[in-house]
């Protein structure tokens, strides 16, 4: 039981972070490389829905 409560906190903390990540570089707050910060962003989004994915 213990062992499954840290498991989904480990995939809360990895899907909350990815998605942060994600949401950053969408925003793109430099101004750098505007086309491939968004493509970045979409990749870690879907890395991200997948890690929820494996939970539920």
């Amino acid at each position: 039981m213990a062992l499954t409560n840290i498991n989904n906190l480990f995939v809360i903390i990895i899907f909350g972070g990815l998605n942060l990540l994600a949401f950053i570089n969408f925003t793109n707050p430099l101004k750098i490389n505007q086309r491939g910060n968004k493509w970045f962003a979409l990749f870690l989004f879907l890395l991200s829905s997948c890690w929820l994915g494996l939970r539920f």
